[in-house]
């Protein structure tokens, strides 16, 4: 069965749940064990790896829309990919659901990167976006 929450549908209240479906759904079997998704996790600050938001906060893979981490595959199982750390990141679910087989360039220096400033102090943050901000400007189409 299908259960959504807030974290789902932007039109829910924390507190509310809407059952979508009575039709009983296999659950999906989890190759990834809890210690290799803590071993992914934990490096990178518990953050997304494209977008750099932890769980709980706006997600920048999907605005509006509070980030959940999930584990995966950088080249998926269907390409030859694996299971091997190597291979796996952590990223918003909202950013893995419409990715569908596509392998995405995210250089391991560039998660690196990003992981490092995800643990630092807001105002280190802060610091780091300024500079790149003045460094690169502003992105195209924005105001």
């Amino acid at each position: 069965m299908q259960i959504r929450s807030h974290n789902d549908r932007v039109d829910l209240k924390s507190d509310e749940y809407l059952l979508e479906t009575l039709e009983p759904r296999p659950v999906i079997a989890r190759e990834i064990s809890g210690k290799m998704r803590r071993q992914i996790l934990a490096p990178n600050g518990y953050t997304c790896q494209v977008c750099g938001a932890g769980p709980n906060e706006d997600s920048g893979c999907e605005p509006g829309r509070k980030c959940r981490l999930q584990i995966d595959h950088v080249v998926p199982i269907s390409q030859g990919g694996t299971d091997d750390e190597k291979n796996l990141r952590a990223v918003c679910v909202y950013y893995n659901k419409d990715k569908a087989n596509l392998k995405v360039p995210t250089s391991r220096d560039a998660i690196s990167a990003m992981a490092l400033i995800r643990r630092q102090p807001r105002h280190v943050q802060q610091e780091v976006y300024k500079f790149l901000a003045g460094k690169f400007g502003p992105k195209p189409g924005s105001k």
